[in-house]
């Protein structure tokens, strides 16, 4: 017997050593959003293994290089560590430059509702930098601040993984 042709979006699987079509689970999910104005924005009551930031067409109103700096349930202790193991109390993200133009990092956070201590933090944006989060504790809150001037365009969203 030939197993006939599946429809849009399944996938092939095997279950009892026999192929069949399967609906995937949607495991993404987006949880809220907000709009960056101010110096900072605080996400609350986050809940999921793996937590996507997207911080989508930012600019700032400072006329020098800026960085987000990333607080995760309000800790400002030396638990962030960067791609070269220094600490620092915050994950800072690349740099943007002075000027016009609006940027775009997304920013994943693994292992983020466990007490397993080392939580995997990777950036993307024009660069791509690795670091992680030291702490017991499951990532329920983020804080993003400009670390100079006021964001005068842009949005985040969070998605997380179930």
């Amino acid at each position: 017997d030939r197993l006939a042709i599946g429809s849009s979006g399944q996938i092939l699987t095997v279950d009892t050593g026999l192929p069949k079509w399967k609906t995937p689970d949607n495991l993404w999910s987006q949880v809220t959003g907000a709009s960056l104005s101010g110096n900072s924005v605080d996400i609350t009551n986050l809940t999921g293994s793996r937590i996507y930031l997207l911080i989508k067409d930012w600019s700032h109103d400072s006329g020098s290089n800026q960085m987000i700096a990333i607080k995760f349930n309000s800790d400002s202790g030396s638990n962030y560590y960067g791609p070269d193991g220094h600490t620092a109390t915050t994950y800072l993200t690349t740099p943007l430059h002075a000027g016009t133009g609006t940027y775009t990092y997304g920013i994943m956070i693994d292992l983020a509702d466990t007490s397993v201590p080392v939580k995997p933090i990777s950036s993307l944006s024009s660069i791509t930098d690795f670091g992680y989060y030291y702490s017991t504790n499951p990532i329920t809150s983020i804080q993003l601040t400009l670390s100079g001037g006021n964001f005068d365009a842009g949005t985040v969203q969070v998605w997380r993984h179930a």
